[in-house]
């Protein structure tokens, strides 16, 4: 089964499957080259991207995510200004630095095809790498998949090709597997492999989601290091949206022309000082005084529980929420930040 820090992963947007998966897959590909001495051969490299890459690739940024993997970037820790100009940046001089260690001939209209007639048959976001020396013969070729949520799977070259609107023969689709044949085994105290199996284990231990969850998150890893691998997630998530409020940019990147709406709202708000007019905000006092923006979370909302209202233990309250007046609701908290609450004006 997978760990709550498998899911929650740092990186680029705007898909984790069309941006991440292919920026994970040409770095694998590009390591590999370094990895079998091969790399001061290559002279060029050509991704062609099949199916929904193809597809939809430009709008998700999947060709210029993949130029980024092939230059040694990864996706928690890729500069995004780079990535968003990188086609240009190339374009410069005709080059691209391949692995961050060789730089190599590159054109972008001959060395990323988008082939939106052919999908592998095994998933629809297959994506092949090949590396040529000087005399155009073949050094290396690769063929990965980006199976969602930022997860990569390697292939075969010889991996079938079928038409855009084809139905994969039987048996040739990853969608026909046995998912636990593939899934990772590890050794969890509330082990599950399906929602139903996870409700189960909550009435079977009189346990929440939460404390099953935390259970086998602190069986994997020390507790201290969950903590600090989620809070720095969190933090990430705050620049993020910190970053989209404040952003100058009046459109979204991809090439789409999305108008961005969040500066506009924030600029609402920060003139309308009472816009929640059901609500005010109480900040509790913490150690850290890191959240110049924290009422901005007034935009997520959980559901809040009425006083005296039966819980079940699928849906009971964590110590913090417990311990917090029944008129209150915690909307945003984590192990190093402040927490806020919002409070009907009832209360």
């Amino acid at each position: 089964m997978f760990s709550v820090l498998d899911m929650f992963t740092i990186g680029v947007g705007p898909s984790s499957s069309h941006t991440v998966g292919p920026m994970a897959a040409a770095y694998a590909f590009s390591s590999s080259l370094q990895q079998k001495h091969v790399l001061n051969r290559v002279t060029r490299v050509k991704t062609t991207l099949y199916g929904s890459l193809a597809l939809t690739g430009l709008g998700h940024g999947t060709d210029r995510a993949v130029m980024a993997g092939l230059e040694g970037n990864v996706p928690a820790t890729v500069d995004t200004d780079h990535m968003l100009h990188i086609r240009e940046t190339c374009a410069l001089d005709n080059t691209l630095n391949l692995a961050g260690a060789k730089r190599i001939h590159f054109d972008y209209d001959h060395d990323v095809i988008f082939e939106q007639w052919k999908r592998m048959a095994a998933h629809p976001n297959g994506m092949r790498f090949q590396a040529f020396d000087d005399a155009a013969n073949l050094v290396d070729e690769q063929v990965w998949y980006s199976i969602g949520g930022g997860f990569i799977r390697q292939g075969a070259p010889d991996d079938s090709m079928i038409g855009i609107h084809d139905r994969p023969p039987a048996g040739t689709s990853f969608a026909d597997e046995d998912e636990s044949a593939v899934e990772p085994v590890t050794e969890v105290p509330y082990p599950f492999h399906s929602c139903t199996e996870l409700v189960a284990l909550c009435r079977r231990h009189d346990m929440s989601i939460a404390d099953i969850v935390w259970a086998n998150e602190t069986a994997l890893r020390p507790e201290e290091a969950v903590k600090a691998e989620l809070d720095g997630i969190w933090q990430v998530m705050r620049d993020c949206v910190s970053h989209g409020c404040t952003s100058k940019e009046t459109v979204l990147p991809g090439g789409l022309d999305v108008p961005r709406a969040r500066p506009r709202c924030i600029s609402v708000l920060l003139s309308t000082p009472m816009c929640f007019a059901a609500t005010a905000v109480v900040r509790m006092p913490c150690w850290n005084p890191r959240m110049p923006h924290g009422w901005i979370y007034l935009l997520w909302l959980f559901p809040r529980r009425t006083p005296g209202e039966a819980v079940s233990s699928l849906r009971r309250p964590t110590a913090r929420q417990a311990s917090s007046p029944p008129c209150s609701t915690i909307i945003g908290t984590s192990w190093t930040m402040p927490m806020i609450r919002v409070c009907p004006r009832s209360c």
